[in-house]
């Protein structure tokens, strides 16, 4: 469902529901660690609010949202000893959060843009599982893995004409990913780290130069739009 609220608002809401058919486990080759031969289907209920806006003089952008994902018999990986993996179900989970983009365009040549996520998460019922580490009763409560609570993004954009179509580009971006966490039993967990990258490069029309590349850390990356 939208709704344009006015010339430059526009506002939505959804509400869907999917799912991830179930199937069977490669069991382990140790003898010593049991799985269930099987998992379950994974279904979810999603609700989202919304806001689009931009300013008459697009140089002001908003993008906002707000979510709640109900989860019944959520899929999470295991792995036992030797490094196999399965899937195994839990209950009742549930994740939710918003998100808010900002970009404004501070002049001819610099674009300034903002985007801050916030999500909590909560396994909210599991049962006894073969192959889990830690009791049930120690897992409700756990955030879902790779789900940090925060994520920050700021980037500083300059493009400048030069000589008919060419332009020179040059790019900034910080990146702040909160503490995460990898397996349903909490003990894997990665502790919030900062990112930052810088890019510069030279291009006309549907090509373009850039260093560094963004998929490593140094090299010049080449790219051609059809």
């Amino acid at each position: 469902m939208a709704w344009a609220a006015g010339e430059n608002l526009n506002l939505f809401g959804t509400v869907s529901r999917g799912f991830r058919p179930g199937g069977f486990n490669t069991l382990a080759a140790a003898p010593e660690v049991q799985f269930e031969p099987r998992f379950d289907s994974e279904t979810l209920t999603n609700y989202e609010l919304g806001l689009r806006f931009r300013s008459a003089d697009s140089r002001w952008s908003v993008n906002a949202a707000l979510f709640d994902i109900d989860y019944d018999d959520q899929q999470f990986f295991l792995f036992d000893p030797l490094g196999s993996q399965v899937l195994i179900n839990a209950n009742e989970s549930e994740i939710y959060g918003g998100e808010l983009e900002v970009a404004w365009r501070a002049s001819d040549y610099w674009t300034l843009m903002g985007a801050y996520g916030y999500t909590d998460s909560e396994i909210e019922s599991i049962d006894a599982k073969p192959g889990l580490t830690v009791p049930p009763e120690e897992i409700v409560g756990n955030r879902l893995p790779n789900a940090p609570k925060d994520s920050l993004n700021l980037v500083a954009q300059w493009v400048r004409p030069v000589a008919d179509d060419y332009e020179w580009s040059a790019r900034i971006e910080y990146e702040r990913r909160g503490k995460t966490t990898f397996t349903i039993d909490g003990l894997n967990t990665q502790e919030a780290y900062d990112i930052v990258n810088l890019r510069g490069g030279v291009g006309s029309g549907p090509w373009h130069i850039a260093w560094p590349s963004p998929e490593r850390l140094a090299g010049v990356e080449f790219t051609w739009q059809f």
